[in-house]
């Protein structure tokens, strides 16, 4: 694709447009046109200032209401309905809390990193990395609700670090099997399959 085509092709998703619709339009491969918005949004900064971000989103509300403000005044319904959403987007915005960006999934990484794990762990590690970023992501770029939303997945995440003994629950339990110390002196894989066993063996 072309440069002028790859800036088309952004243009049309920041419209909302479909990728078949886009590919149709430029005459050319539809897989063509989502790597080449995938390759341009990558190479996007993504180190934004929030408050500044906002206060661009607010103008371009305002932009946009004064645009279909004079419709709405006189009646017409879609311009009415169009003045209810800017509105609706507007209290979304003044609601909004600062959002940290990658703040779970950092911490988990420092987490994972300062366990002593096994090859067999790779699956476990590979689920609780997900949900952290899943997390993150929905508090970084999604709606408030959607945000509200991803905090339900919290306990999915400590149930996984639980298992990898990463929680102070699971180090109680690690200090426990290891003869009521902290596991110094001792190997921890071992302490940390004994609680692995007896975890199994509780369920079975």
């Amino acid at each position: 694709m072309t440069p002028e085509q790859i800036a088309q092709a952004l243009e049309g998703r920041r419209r909302g447009l479909a990728f078949p619709a886009i590919a149709a339009t430029l005459k050319v491969d539809e897989q063509a046109v989502r790597d080449a918005v995938a390759a341009a949004l990558a190479a996007q900064p993504v180190d934004l200032d929030v408050e500044q971000e906002r206060a661009l989103s607010f103008s371009r509300i305002d932009r946009m209401m004064t645009g279909v403000w004079p419709r709405a005044v006189k009646g017409e319904p879609e311009a009415i309905d169009r003045v209810l959403k800017l509105e609706e987007m507007r209290a979304r915005l003044l609601g909004e809390p600062e959002r940290v960006r990658d703040g779970i999934t950092s911490a988990v990484e420092e987490t994972i990193d300062a366990l002593d794990l096994e090859t067999e762990d790779a699956a476990l590690v590979a689920s609780v990395r997900q949900l952290a970023r899943q997390i993150d992501h929905a508090m970084s770029y999604g709606s408030s609700v959607e945000a509200t939303k991803a905090m339900y997945l919290l306990p999915h995440l400590w149930n996984g670090l639980g298992k990898l003994g990463a929680t102070p629950e699971a180090r109680e339990e690690l200090k426990k099997r290891a003869g009521g110390t902290d596991g110094k002196g001792k190997d921890k894989r071992a302490t940390l399959h004994a609680l692995r066993t007896a975890a199994q063996a509780a369920r079975a």
